[in-house]
Formats: C-alpha cells, structure tokens, sequence
C-alpha cells in the first residue's frame, strides 16, 4: 500500500516529511544535514542510513575560473587528507577494492589535481570487471533496445536523466548503478522495473513496453544485442548477472 510521490528536490522532500505529508523518503544524507543545520527544518525526522552498493555515490567537486581560489583551498585539504592517509580511512566503506587500494597507494604521492585520481581508478575497477568476466549473453534485439530508448525518453527520462545520469531518481547506468558486490541479476532489475515503474504509475505500462527499456538499459550498461528477442517472461526468471561492463 506504498504510493509513490516526486518533489523537486532534497529541501522539499524534507518539509514533505517533517509535515507528514509523506512517511519517508530516499535523500542525500549531506544535503539533509545541511537542510536541518540551516533552516531548522528537520522536526522530528530520523535518519537512517542505507547499507547498500547502490547507495553509495562519488562526490566529484567542479570550479570554474571565478572559483579557483576555493579550488586550491579543496585541493590543498584533499593532499593534505591523502598523505595521513585519512582520506582512505574516509572514503574505504564507499569505494570498491580498485578505488580503495588506488587512494592507499597515492598516499605518500604528491597531490595529483583532484579529477583525476578517482576518474582514473574508476576506469582501472571498470575495465578489470569487464575482462575478466565471461562474454555476457546477448538477450535482446537491436531493434528492442532501439524502441527502448525512445521508451525511456517518454517515460523515464524525467526522474532518470535523458542520459541515465540519475536526477530525482537514481543512475540507471555504471558501475555504482550494476555493481559486482551488488550481483543484480536482470530479473531483480526487471522486477522493479516492471513492478514499480514509472513511479508515480507503478505497473501501467504494457509488457512490451517494459521489455524494450529493459534492453535499452541492458544496452547502455555494455551488454550486446543479438538475434533473439527478449520476453517478458525470460526477463522476470532470467539469472544472467547484470554488471557494467563499460568503459
């Protein structure tokens, strides 16, 4: 007897809750932090923290020239944090084991600018996933994943991202999305999928509709087309694993 809802943004999710108007909601833990820090906003709302891979994102901070300044001061602290090391220690419960053994060893390194490393070693785990994996099996058409991302720009871009870059929703792309630690097969992805979406129409769509953004996002993830079709009834048993295997 869940019904779903969409705000705008952490701010209003916040006040959503903190009037009862909703019961919960799936926030970032820093920007509910500051919300309640700033304006007060918080109530009586409680905080719990989701354990799980795909709850864990990279924070990636961008300056342009007004912000140079502040730039230095962030990189300056971040070399200061890799070379005691707490930069590991702060960032091992998020990263994947490539990313982790990466912030050990850079640890007594000079400061490299800070796009880098974490962009680096992303494609270091990224790569390493995707060879040493078995060739995935091709479950769906061209065709099928062509409809899809038509399918997906009508009715899931919206929370999604036109590129599945994740807005009120989450990524529906990379490896934070398709972890190894997650092991997601594609019918728990079809089960929500199917099930739950879009969310403010859980379950209106029809099975082709669902089966082709289903390809789309198999696709988008790195997994090949073929000759045979997908079918509803494959994606809700199929076992096949779904990891990124992009670049």
């Amino acid at each position: 007897n869940v019904v779903a809802d969409i705000v705008a943004d952490d701010a209003d999710a916040l006040q959503s809750i903190a009037h009862k108007e909703v019961a919960g909601a799936l926030l970032w833990r820093p920007a509910v932090a500051w919300q309640i820090e700033q304006r007060h906003a918080g109530g009586d709302v409680d905080m719990h923290e989701l354990d799980e891979a795909n709850s864990h994102w990279n924070l990636v901070a961008l300056y342009g020239a007004s912000g140079e300044a502040a730039a230095h001061d962030f990189e300056t602290a971040i070399a200061a944090l890799r070379t005691s090391g707490e930069l590991a220690r702060t960032l091992g419960r998020y990263a994947d084991a490539a990313t982790l053994d990466e912030s050990r060893r850079t640890a007594t390194r000079p400061a490299e600018p800070i796009g880098q490393m974490p962009m680096h070693a992303a494609r270091q785990a990224t790569c390493a996933s995707a060879k040493s994996g078995k060739v995935p099996p091709a479950l769906f058409t061209e065709a099928q994943a062509n409809t899809g991302r038509q399918l997906f720009s009508d009715k899931c871009a919206l929370c999604h991202g036109a590129n599945l870059e994740g807005r009120v929703g989450p990524s529906l792309k990379g490896k934070m999305f398709l972890s190894k630690a997650a092991a997601h097969t594609v019918a728990d992805i079809f089960r929500i999928i199917s099930q739950n979406m879009p969310a403010t129409m859980p379950g209106t769509l029809n099975h082709d509709e669902y089966v082709n953004i289903m390809a789309f996002l198999l696709l988008q993830n790195g997994y090949p087309s073929g000759a045979s079709e997908l079918t509803f009834d494959v994606a809700l048993k199929s076992k096949t694993l779904m990891i990124y295997r992009g670049e």
